[in-house]
């Protein structure tokens, strides 16, 4: 995790600084991408409930749901890298499978095509 900020500072060996500033970026970078992915998570799985149940959720009913993803998120990412690799190639194959839907589905559905 460290070669961000190592090679800047070996890159610019006379402002150590700039490997200082460059590795807490990274770190808050890393942060909040984990905070937003997980908060992304939470508001969908609170959409799909509100659709499918025709209901409103309160504030806390949301926030409970997001403390909900962020458990889960920490306890799968604590489980073993074993579990967490097949987890990443399962996602692989679903956006590729995903994409490929999409494109034919697209292809087909096309209400008309433009040739060169």
């Amino acid at each position: 995790m460290g070669g961000l900020y190592f090679w800047v500072c070996k890159m610019k060996p006379d402002a150590p600084a700039l490997g200082f500033c460059t590795g807490w970026i990274y770190t808050i970078a890393m942060v909040l991408t984990g905070t937003f992915g997980n908060l992304s998570v939470a508001l969908y799985i609170a959409s799909l409930i509100e659709i499918g149940q025709q209901t409103s959720l309160t504030k806390f009913e949301i926030t409970g749901i997001a403390w909900g993803v962020n458990l889960a998120s920490g306890i799968i990412n604590t489980i073993g890298t074993k579990a967490v690799s097949r987890m990443s190639s399962f996602n692989v194959w679903w956006t590729v499978g995903g994409t490929l839907v999409l494109v034919i589905t697209l292809l087909v559905k096309a209400p008309e095509r433009v040739s060169n």
